[in-house]
């Protein structure tokens, strides 16, 4: 038996590759930032750039039901680290810095339970309806959107 590459593996290949080109901008953005580099918020401004490109193009292959929760938490973790970084070296000061921090720990630990609120979106309430005896069930709005 003679094992073939399925159409998909080239894909998947550029995908990876992408992913870690804006993670690598990401991470070159935070520490270019630390060094005190001007160039920092272009670094910064190229991952966020890339991580807004992935998400749609994965929205563009799969638009039916398709939601953002869950999806690219490398990348958007990390794009959100690099531009608390950046904000946060951008003017000198504790408090701006303090603040920085504490606005990028607040997003990335949003990203953090995104997998959960996605997991609540996608649930469904089983019903049984035209059974003998059972009330016809009414109709109920759908909280996906909402969550």
């Amino acid at each position: 038996m003679v094992l073939t590459p399925s159409s998909g593996t080239p894909r998947r290949i550029v995908d990876v590759g992408q992913d870690v080109a804006v993670v690598a901008l990401s991470m070159a953005g935070a520490i270019s930032a630390l060094d005190g580099s001007r160039w920092s918020l272009l670094w910064v401004a190229a991952s966020l750039a890339g991580v807004g490109f992935q998400l749609t193009r994965v929205w563009q292959a799969g638009r039916n039901r398709w939601t953002p929760l869950g999806r690219a938490m490398v990348l958007r973790g990390s794009a959100a680290t690099a531009t608390g970084v950046a904000l946060g070296s951008l003017s000198p000061g504790a408090v701006n810095a303090t603040l920085a921090t504490l606005a990028t720990a607040v997003l990335v630990g949003c990203l953090a339970g995104e997998p959960f609120v996605a997991r609540a979106e996608r649930f469904r309430v089983p019903v049984a309806s035209g059974l003998p005896g059972v009330p016809p069930v009414r109709e109920q709005s759908d909280l996906g959107p909402t969550a």
